[in-house]
């Protein structure tokens, strides 16, 4: 496996530049498969950027329970109109696509500006692996602050705690931490998808009585 793991070392700087892609997109899709769909995206591309601090086997750990949390939200939302629209409804506080790309371009390049240096010990990771983490934090808060939707949250917070641990996989590359993390993603999908269960019987519940 080792072959593989220089190989995908080698080109590092697609999922630096793809995982900003995929967080940015998750605030700007309006749908809910959509959403789930990049999340699914975004923690391949997570699992490649750890591959430069932690080793093969932690970061196909890191895959499965990022992909075993999008599954979980998947049956989750599916109980609550899939098909219907996230980022268009009340439940985000500003509405309108134009406010929400103003918004992240905004986020990106504040932040690419004050990530242009180093700040972690540079053979803990690569200065295009540090951005990318800082951007999946900085997109993660965005998201966070700017709408209640019970996925909308979901999707950030977890777009933030992947952020942050490929910031603290490089500092401390420990297997225990890797577990911990992992148990974070599956606990808020549970806890998202519990919400959005919630929301849909308190929804069908008012639609029988009125």
């Amino acid at each position: 496996m080792n072959g593989i793991d220089n190989f995908l070392l080698d080109l590092q700087i697609i999922p630096a530049v793809a995982a900003p892609l995929a967080a940015a997109s998750l605030l700007l899709v309006d749908r809910k498969a959509w959403k789930i769909y990049i999340l699914a995206i975004q923690y391949v591309i997570v699992a490649w950027l750890v591959l430069s601090s932690l080793p093969g086997e932690s970061a196909v750990v890191k895959l499965v329970a990022g992909l075993i949390s999008t599954a979980i939200l998947y049956l989750g939302a599916g109980r609550s109109e899939f098909s219907s629209l996230e980022s268009g409804n009340v439940e985000n506080l500003p509405r309108g696509r134009f406010f929400w790309l103003t918004a992240v371009l905004l986020v990106v390049i504040g932040t690419l500006g004050v990530s242009l240096e180093p700040w972690m010990p540079i053979e803990a990771a690569q200065i295009p692996v540090q951005q990318a983490a800082t951007l999946l934090v900085a997109l993660g808060l965005l998201g966070l602050g700017l709408s209640v939707a019970p996925l909308q949250v979901g999707v950030s917070l977890m777009t933030i705690v992947s952020g942050f641990e490929i910031i603290y996989s490089a500092l401390e590359p420990s297997l225990a931490i890797v577990a911990l993390l992992a148990l974070v993603h599956l606990g808020l999908a549970l806890v998202v998808s519990y919400f959005e269960i919630i929301r849909h019987d308190s929804a069908s519940e008012e639609s029988r009585t009125t």
